[in-house]
């Protein structure tokens, strides 16, 4: 079958559609937030997917393996192996690195073993085995070095307290074993003390020592501070004191390995009797080829290894991110970074018919980026595979074979299929909310010229940080800023660098803003409060009986309005709860009524019929208005937290601080998932924040919402060492004029 087709979604919002998605093909699958975009692709096809193919297994593999619920619709046609590639931060294991999840470290460790000069096996070059790691780290790379002037006041004796840790604190235990080992002068400033009396004090071995003052002789072991600390930290017992100690340390380059993680044997060995691991590791990964042609490729295991890794590099610069090095830490790569890492290792791959489906590629993507993530798709797609993206970028939505518009609004206004076909159909179809993106070139109404001459700037000089060295930028006050730049230009480094160097500052990223059921929209926006209170006036009850985590919840759920029971392999089962009928509240309570309408059946309603409802309630309308100023009018009041995206996340948090002033807001790309229609509902939220005296900082490559800014500063002009440089800083109407700036080139050719 050339198709997938799915037959009676119904899940969430949607309206019992039928879609049909070819094979072999790029689809993109586009509609305003909340449209039920995601519902079709994750929670039925990918999902679906999952489910059969774990169905297949033995029922013991599925005991161990993840549980998908069966979702609602009639039956799928043409369902493939599907593999999902997310945005998901890489988490866990600290000695997990970009060189250990492509596996090119694995290539690497077996060309050192087999052509190096000295004669290793390749679990010598583990960072992971105790035979290759580093005996100082243990592979990490990192070693805790101490803060002497957190540690230690140098101007008092230890009598005096010198050692600001609470368990050397003078009268305790360890101050008093200080004492007993004679050791030093009790009475004497520690600014005075000898390199080796300093030295003894803090990493002095655990040496036996008899006290020579007390009537029955007593042995005991001195340590040095440092030494003992160090050993708590790596002692299980010692968790509880962890959040404590390390005020006192920080991470730093092992001074032992210098952070290539390896022991002193496999650090040593050289290839072609030039390069190191560490020229290896801590490059460019885009510099790896250029290393590998300096060196003899004559062997067989050179023929083997050298095009293998030069391939698997290649597809990695390919996306934009070859200023990635292998000894990063994947924990430490960014959203768009992991989900780009997990597209390369499908670049390499020989699988054919397999199903990849990608949630918003382009988000956090330049433009130039852009491009590039469009073509290696087309390369997946060329390998007989088919590909579907949730996107919205006008690029990837003109270049996709097939079109999904999901719509035409969002939440109980969504759910249906309004177009599907071709770009060049697509592009005709006015009843499409992509018509006027294919169609119209949008316009920066509203923003007033920023004259430089006549408004006050901040001046962040002599910037140093990461990939920056010595920049200096100016920043508008009571404007919109636009930091941009390809991926590693440095553009979140100067935003850490502006918040901690700027008062009032305040962080909007797009991080959980919930991680419970509890929680939801109503309760988050303080709305409510103020409705539960309306109910209490109006029935003569406590406003706790309207509360389903209070008094008026069902005894049965506890106010959840299911029963959650785990069957094991086959997966948890979430029933609605008889008691209240999924109402959340006792009987009584659903009794009580305001217009004919119950505590529970006003949470089921979106904040745009809440608006309706409570129109003559000016405190309800006020708070309920800020949500549908910040584009959350499809949300239902009861909607939990934790089902949030990260962009509705972000959006709910702002809605908290549009009556503040004075602060310097700093987003990151808070269009991120968004239709273009609504990211002109961001914008104007932004420029409530200017109107009511706030400065707004965003990090952004959406070429809309640059051409819009007051003030951008770009920086690059590429990414890693490469990058790190204020190319330009100035108005929409300079930017496009300067050839040195990527970001002004394509905003040239868009307007």
């Amino acid at each position: 079958m050339a198709e997938i087709k799915i037959y009676g979604a119904r899940e969430n919002n949607l309206k019992n559609i039928n879609v049909t998605i070819p094979k072999h093909k790029l689809t993109a699958v586009s509609g305003v937030s909340g449209s039920g975009k995601s519902t079709l692709i994750y929670d039925i096809l990918f999902n679906e997917a999952q489910r059969q193919y774990l169905d297949s297994l033995s029922s013991y593999a599925r005991r161990i393996l993840p549980r998908y619920e069966t979702a609602d619709f009639d039956r799928i046609e043409g369902l493939t192996s599907c593999i999902s590639i997310n945005q998901g931060m890489f988490t866990g294991n600290p000695k997990s690195t970009v060189g250990t999840y492509t596996e090119l470290y694995t290539h690497l460790r077996l060309l050192f073993s087999r052509l190096g000069d000295s004669i290793l096996s390749a679990g010598d070059f583990s960072f992971n085995n105790p035979s290759g790691a580093c005996p100082v780290c243990s592979g990490l790379g990192t070693a805790m070095t101490v803060n002497k002037n957190a540690l230690l006041d140098m101007n008092k004796s230890l009598n005096e307290g010198a050692i600001k840790h609470k368990t050397w604190k003078v009268e305790s235990r360890y101050w008093n074993i200080i004492q007993a080992s004679e050791f030093f002068d009790m009475d004497k400033k520690l600014r005075d003390f000898s390199d080796e009396e300093m030295n003894k004090l803090l990493f002095s071995n655990a040496v036996s020592v008899q006290s020579k003052g007390a009537k029955v002789a007593q042995s005991f072991s001195y340590e040095g501070i440092v030494k003992r600390l160090i050993k708590r930290k790596k002692d299980e017992r010692g968790l509880s004191a962890a959040d404590y100690d390390s005020q006192f340390f920080s991470d730093g380059v092992c001074p032992e390995c210098g952070g290539v993680r390896l022991s002193e044997k496999a650090r040593n060995v050289k290839l072609g009797g030039r390069f190191t691991m560490k020229d290896f590791v801590e490059c460019e990964l885009s510099e790896i080829p250029a290393l590998l042609a300096k060196l003899d490729s004559s062997s067989s295991e050179a023929k083997m290894l050298f095009p293998i890794i030069t391939k698997q590099v290649e597809s990695i610069k390919g996306l934009g991110i070859g200023y990635l090095n292998l000894n990063r830490s994947i924990s430490s790569v960014s959203g768009g970074e992991a989900q780009k890492l997990k597209l390369a290792k499908q670049l390499v791959s020989s699988l054919t018919d397999i199903t990849y489906i990608l949630d918003e590629p382009t988000a956090g993507l330049h433009e130039r980026d852009v491009r590039k993530l469009s073509d290696s798709l087309s390369k997946i797609v060329e390998r007989d595979n088919t590909v579907i993206v949730i996107e919205h970028d006008p690029y990837i939505l003109s270049h996709a074979d097939h079109i999904l518009d999901i719509g035409p609004g969002a939440g109980v206004n969504g759910g249906l299929l309004v177009a599907s076909g071709s770009p060049e159909e697509i592009k005709e179809n006015k009843n499409s909310s992509l018509f006027t993106v294919f169609n119209h070139t949008r316009s920066n109404v509203g923003r007033i010229p920023l004259k430089p001459e006549k408004i006050k700037f901040r001046e962040y000089s002599d910037i140093h940080i990461n990939n920056i060295n010595g920049e200096s930028v100016r920043i508008p006050e009571n404007f919109i800023t636009v930091l941009t730049g390809v991926s590693g230009s440095g553009k979140t480094s100067l935003s850490s660098h502006i918040c901690t160097n700027t008062p009032k500052a305040v962080v909007m990223d797009q991080s959980q803003i919930g991680s419970t059921a509890r929680g939801n929209i109503a309760t988050y926006s303080g709305v409510f409060d103020a409705i539960r209170a309306l109910y209490a006036k109006h029935t003569g009850q406590n406003p706790s009986l309207f509360s389903f985590n209070s008094e008026g919840s069902c005894p049965e759920c506890n106010g959840l309005g299911y029963i959650e029971t785990d069957m094991h392999y086959l997966g948890n089962v979430r029933n609605i709860c008889d008691a209240c009928g999924g109402k959340r509240y006792k009987d009584y309570v659903l009794q009580l009524k305001y217009h004919e309408k119950n505590i529970s059946e006003v949470l089921e309603m979106t904040v745009a019929e809440a608006l309706n409802f409570f129109a003559n309630e000016s405190e309800i309308v006020k708070k309920l208005q800020i949500l549908e100023h910040i584009g959350l009018e499809y949300i239902t009041l009861g909607q939990p937290l934790n089902t949030l995206s990260g962009g509705e996340g972000q959006r709910l948090k702002l809605s908290q601080k549009l009556s503040q002033r004075g602060n310097t807001y700093i987003f990151d790309e808070p269009t991120r998932g968004l239709h273009p229609r609504d990211t002109d509902k961001i914008i104007n939220v932004l420029r409530l924040l200017i109107k009511s005296g706030n400065t707004v900082i965003i990090i952004e490559h959406n070429l809309d919402v640059i051409a819009q800014a007051d003030w951008i500063i770009d920086m690059g002009p590429d990414g890693g060492k490469n990058g790190g440089k204020v190319v330009f800083q100035g108005t929409v109407k300079d930017i496009v004029n300067c050839e040195a700036s990527l970001t002004g080139q394509f905003l040239r050719e868009k307007l």
